[in-house]
């Protein structure tokens, strides 16, 4: 059933902007600077924000930045807010006029905000309709307050949020968290969520199968494509020491970022330097102005909601001690695996850059644009550019009627090429099991014949194969009663039995498990035997406890009586 949001509509009272304008004033910018600083190999400032372009923006938020033009700007838009999961969730809905028009969730990421979108959302408005929600702790949405509020519980909010409107079906599009929590959708909403577009990617091997398949593809790789992997290696390495304090204290983080205006802007404009299509330059060389990047600043000031943003990061990331509750068993960012189509728009200037073939390890890439311009913030430097590509890949590449039609079930893809690797290992494996097996028996090694037949069962067992897999544990435990090994033998029978029960062949399993168990008691009860022997026995000559130990060893790969006279029991 349709929810029925509430109209919204952002002011900031007089007060706290006079407020602002008092701080900006008696603001203390740090009083000197590196003069030789340079910059980074990437462009980016090496110190971190440079002290004469900060200065600059503080003045202009001072004395020229209009805060109410800015907030007429986004009131016109229609804004709502609505409760789900129990947060009041604040989002743009943007209808189009078309009857046709396909529903599109449209989610931002940090340090941005629906501020992003302002210059897009006109554009998209002939083909979409477009839902751009804040994510829960940013800008005007209520943020978590329980643990465990990280890209999963964002990715099922959103989802919610889109069943609340009333839209079964939709694609959704998104950038930097955005791209992550969409992502999370369509994998694990894809009967609703049925075609994704992201700009930025990110995605690696999940299993030894993804591995190979990388090792495979990298000789073929364009000299393209290696440049984007040392990009991506270099972001990792030198650019993510924000992800390392905001994910392990956001709460320290968050009282400067949320009490001073100018460490707020600090914190946010460097990486609008970096991060974005500057090349080295000015924020501003990216196509923004400072008005635009202010405004995204605002949203952070007014609403109070830093410090929130940054846990994201703390949930997600997990780079801090477990707490001391009960484990969070939800899937982290590799788990990805998004089986509806999926474009990507893979910038020059964005964080992560990697190869298609390891991005087709985790989606299922129907579309790939490599634009010219434009950087991590692809939405709010080249709004022309992405709106083209997300209404070519949803439009034209796509059939949104098609797509709901043959939307996938939720779950992990069937992979047929693993299993045929995983045969073509298997057989190959059974030679060498065959092999060791000739060698086996001609050198009278039943200890090894033993350990060959349960280990071809397990290979049996990896390709589905139960039946095989008995036979073969039932050698194993044949060779053990021949050598009389008690406990390899009642260990066997305990494989038996979880091969048996696991298939379906309970009688057998259980026979197996009581025959098992009654091994494990005669081997017991054997060692009880050989202490009380050695006890009794050495009346004229004890034996230490050591040796006793040693006893109860040798019995178990020979008679009670051989083990007594190894002794000199006897």
């Amino acid at each position: 059933m349709e929810a029925k949001p509430t109209p919204f509509r952002i002011h900031v009272p007089d007060e706290e902007l006079a407020d602002l304008k008092d701080r900006l004033a008696r603001a203390r910018i740090v009083p000197d600077e590196i003069l030789d600083r340079g910059a980074d190999p990437s462009g980016a400032w090496s110190y971190g924000t440079d002290r004469t372009v900060l200065s600059e923006y503080v003045s202009h938020w001072l004395h020229k930045y209009d805060w109410r033009q800015k907030e007429a700007e986004l009131n016109a838009l229609p804004h709502f807010r609505l409760e789900v999961g129990g947060l009041q969730t604040h989002f743009i809905h943007q209808r189009s006029s078309k009857s046709d028009a396909i529903p599109l969730l449209l989610v931002h990421g940090w340090p941005g905000s629906i501020v992003e979108f302002l210059k897009l959302l006109p554009l998209l408005a002939d083909k979409f309709h477009v839902v751009a929600p804040s994510i829960p702790g940013y800008g005007w949405s209520e943020a978590p307050k329980e643990r465990g509020a990280d890209v999963v519980f964002m990715a099922d909010h959103m989802a919610e949020l889109m069943q609340k409107l009333g839209y079964d079906s939709y694609v959704a599009q998104g950038g930097d968290w955005g791209a992550i929590i969409t992502s999370l959708v369509a994998q694990r909403y894809p009967q609703q969520c049925v075609a994704l577009h992201i700009n930025m990617c990110v995605a690696m091997p999940g299993d030894w199968y993804d591995l190979v398949k990388v090792l495979l593809a990298c000789p073929f790789w364009s000299s393209e494509e290696w440049a984007g992997i040392r990009s991506t290696i270099y972001f990792q390495k030198y650019e993510t020491a924000y992800q390392k304090i905001q994910g392990t204290k956001p709460q320290s983080l968050g009282y400067g970022l949320n009490d001073s205006p100018v460490g707020l802007l600090a914190w946010i404009l460097e990486k609008f330097q970096s991060w974005s299509d500057s090349r080295g330059g000015r924020p501003e060389a990216s196509g923004l102005t400072m008005d635009e990047i202010l405004t995204n600043v605002m949203v952070y000031w007014t609403t109070q909601s830093i410090t929130s943003s940054l846990r994201l990061y703390y949930e997600t990331l997990k780079d801090h001690p477990p707490p001391k509750v009960k484990k969070d068993s939800q899937p982290r960012l590799r788990q990805i695996s998004v089986q509806v189509p999926t474009a990507v728009l893979w910038a020059h200037y964005d964080l992560y850059k990697l190869p298609r073939s390891v991005a087709a390890l985790c989606y299922n890439i129907r579309q790939w644009t490599k634009p010219s311009k434009g950087g991590h913030f692809f939405a709010f430097e080249q709004p022309e550019l992405i709106a083209a590509d997300i209404e070519r890949f949803f439009c034209q590449t796509l059939d949104f009627e098609h797509c709901k039609k043959h939307a996938p079930l939720p779950g992990l893809p069937v992979r047929p090429g693993k299993y045929i690797l995983l045969a073509i290992v298997a057989d190959a494996a059974r030679e060498a099991a065959d092999a060791a097996m000739a060698i086996s028996d001609g050198q009278q090694d039943k200890a090894l014949e033993a350990k060959v037949h349960l280990t071809v069962s397990r290979i049996n067992l990896r390709l589905n194969d139960p039946e095989s897999a008995v036979q073969e544990v039932r050698e194993a435990i044949a060779i053990y009663q021949q050598t009389g090994e008690g406990r390899k033998e009642a260990a066997a029978f305990y494989e038996l039995a979880g091969v048996c029960m696991e298939y379906g062949n309970l009688n057998e399993g259980h026979q197996a498990a009581d025959k098992a168990q009654g091994l494990w008691q005669n081997e017991a009860d054997k060692k009880e035997e050989i202490k009380a022997a050695c006890r009794t026995r050495c009346d004229e000559r004890p034996l230490p406890e050591s040796q006793i130990e040693e006893a109860i060893q040798i019995a178990e790969e020979a008679p009670l009586s051989a083990a007594l006279k190894d002794h000199g029991t006897q």
